[in-house]
């Protein structure tokens, strides 16, 4: 007896063709923006917003985190979009 193989469905040629016709959309059309707007950064946090404690966790530590994640959502988004500014 031949084994058995689960079954997959293979995405036509014709939805693999609309996946790649957005994409390519989303970075030539004229509305982009809307579509895929630019990150915008963190706000950086105000001297009076750290107590200067040593928190295990300060504001400036949550403001580098979400520093990295902004420049990575950036660098991400000036690749979709390598004519923007």
């Amino acid at each position: 007896m031949a084994a058995l193989k689960p079954l997959r469905r293979q995405a036509s040629s014709a939805a693999r063709c609309a996946v790649d016709n957005r994409l390519a959309c989303m970075t030539t059309h004229p509305d982009n923006a809307a579509l895929d707007p630019k990150p915008n950064p963190p706000e950086k946090p105000l001297p009076a917003e750290c107590c200067e404690s040593g928190c295990e966790v300060c504001v400036y530590d949550v403001y580098a985190d979400q520093l990295e994640a902004y420049e990575q959502a950036l660098a991400a988004w000036k690749a979709r979009h390598p004519g923007a500014g």
